[in-house]
């Protein structure tokens, strides 16, 4: 599978087009089943539990393997924990709308 082009229209729903994700596939932004991160997941949680959290994770490995996806479901479980009554985290992140979440990406070449 190859990267969706650089030149990928947006959402009609508002959301901003995912380029660099993976053709065919949902976009992590909100896809909630995580396949092979168990690893990643259980050292994140850990820290979640204990109080000793990152200033920051990184998060690496070849194309395809669910980086993304992973840095979305952390994103959703940190969100969710201190999200007022009522608040919809999960329609947020996949909207790209929620206050809370800075995404930053690389930016195109369009020549590589």
């Amino acid at each position: 599978m190859s990267p969706r082009s650089a030149s990928a229209p947006d959402d009609p729903g508002g959301a901003p087009a995912d380029w660099d994700a993976i053709e065919g596939a949902r976009s992590p932004r909100d896809t909630e089943r995580l396949i092979g991160q168990d690893p990643a997941m259980e050292a994140f949680d850990a820290a979640w539990e204990s109080g000793r959290r990152h200033h920051a994770w990184l998060l690496r490995g070849p194309s395809g393997v669910g980086k993304a996806t992973a840095a979305y479901a952390i994103a959703r479980r940190v969100l969710r924990a201190s999200a007022i009554p009522g608040e919809d985290v999960d329609a947020q992140i996949a909207a790209a709308a929620h206050p809370s979440l800075l995404e930053l990406r690389r930016s195109v070449n369009e020549s590589t």
